[in-house]
């Protein structure tokens, strides 16, 4: 166990930094645990604050765990998550038409079990750089050329050395995952083409903002994404911002388009987006403040609503042993005691218990087997992939409560 306190911003490097959220001590959210284990060893938690830079308006984590601890040995797979291959089918579908040929090289940071570049394997070069043991050998066995390695600008030396430049250069959901946020851009900079297009695609910090979405904050996340803190940093680096597309994809995510400054004619659609930024006041800490009382006043309505819940007898269970769920039980204190068990359609997660909170993981066969009045809601970015999936549930009387915002129940 080790952690990292940075004192500085991790993207302009300025000390002015103020911390307007704390939500306790935490366990890493992927390391779901076996039960009863915690009783011989105890679980790693530590700090998970929020910070706003005064000077380039990155919302980021400043205590960071190591790279190893979080990402060696990772229990989340894309394939078997919602509608996420379906995602990233269109994804593949964009890229081929926007950007790519036959033949050219993609190179994927992060790319986790290949599910967007098992799409484009066929008729390009691909190339996944993924950290976790446990994974790489899966991309490989999809038939995706994979490297478990962290990325650096070094990994990126040697792989440009390797295979050549890449027309296409691609993080999606696993950019803000890195500490080193210079060195990961300097790694995009030295494998992109002189026309090649780099994307990364990242949690929105104004869909978080907006729908009081604090799951989203966790170890692994350690940078919260608005274009206007991006155009300044990657101006600084020689990259530049040309366009961007915004998706309802795990809750809201913006998909970023960049080049070589210079490479790529820039829509006015970028200058746009930062501009209603700063209207909306992401670049000063009051918004953040209010944030932060709205995340409390979120969370007493939950545990009000559960006790209630429980009070009156009735059977509460949680849908979905999400990471993003981690954050919101463990800062509300929910434990097995105020909700039975989670379903999880995952069987690398069955028969585990949730980080801290310990709630048993089961299999879906399993949950239909126990009496469920209300399910609390925890992958709620999959909200509509789920009712639909639950309508006997939901013929039933069942009820699915959200976990965030003003505690919906339907």
């Amino acid at each position: 166990m080790s952690l990292t306190h940075y004192d500085h911003c991790r993207m302009c490097g300025s000390k002015k930094l103020t911390m307007f959220l704390d939500l306790g001590k935490q366990p890493p959210p992927n390391r779901n645990i076996p039960p009863r284990s915690w009783l011989k060893n105890p679980e790693p938690i530590y700090p998970l604050q929020v910070w706003f830079c005064h000077d380039c308006a990155l919302v980021q984590l400043c205590d960071v765990p190591s790279k190893e601890e979080m990402f060696s040995e990772y229990q989340f797979l894309s394939t078997g998550v919602g509608n996420t291959p379906k995602h990233f089918q269109e994804y593949a579908q964009e890229l081929k038409k926007k950007f790519l040929k036959k033949g050219d090289f993609v190179v994927e940071v992060g790319g986790n079990d290949g599910v967007l570049l098992v799409e484009l394997k066929d008729d390009m070069r691909v190339l996944n750089i993924e950290p976790a043991k446990n994974i790489a050998p899966i991309a490989r066995s999809r038939g995706v050329d994979t490297l478990n390695d962290f990325f650096t600008s070094d990994v990126a030396k040697k792989v440009t050395k390797k295979y050549g430049k890449a027309k296409v250069a691609l993080g999606n959901n696993s950019i803000p995952h890195i500490a080193d946020q210079e060195s990961v851009m300097m790694g995009f900079k030295e494998l992109l083409a002189e026309g090649g297009v780099g994307i990364i695609q990242a949690h929105y910090l104004g869909d978080m903002i907006e729908t009081l979405g604090y799951g989203d904050i966790y170890h692994e996340h350690m940078a919260y994404y608005a274009i206007l803190p991006l155009i300044s940093f990657y101006k600084k680096l020689g990259l530049e911002i040309f366009d961007y597309q915004m998706f309802d994809f795990q809750g809201g995510s913006i998909r970023i388009y960049f080049g070589h400054k210079g490479a790529h004619k820039v829509s006015p659609r970028v200058a746009k987006l930062a501009a209603q930024e700063k209207k909306k006041g992401w670049n000063k800490l009051a918004i953040y403040k209010k944030f932060a009382k709205d995340v409390k006043r979120s969370r007493d309505k939950l545990v009000k609503t559960l006790s209630a819940l429980k009070k009156k007898g009735k059977h509460v269970a949680a849908y979905g042993a999400a990471a993003k769920a981690v954050p919101i039980l463990n800062y509300a204190g929910i434990t097995e005691k105020m909700v039975d068990f989670c379903v999880d359609g995952l069987q690398s997660k069955q028969g585990l218990c949730m980080p801290m909170s310990h709630i048993p993981i089961i299999s879906p066969e399993e949950a239909k087997k126990r009496t469920v009045d209300y399910y609390l809601l925890l992958a709620w970015t999959f909200r509509g992939h789920i009712v639909a999936k639950e309508k006997d549930f939901v013929a039933r009387g069942g009820k699915f409560i959200m976990p965030i915002g003003e505690i919906e129940i339907f």
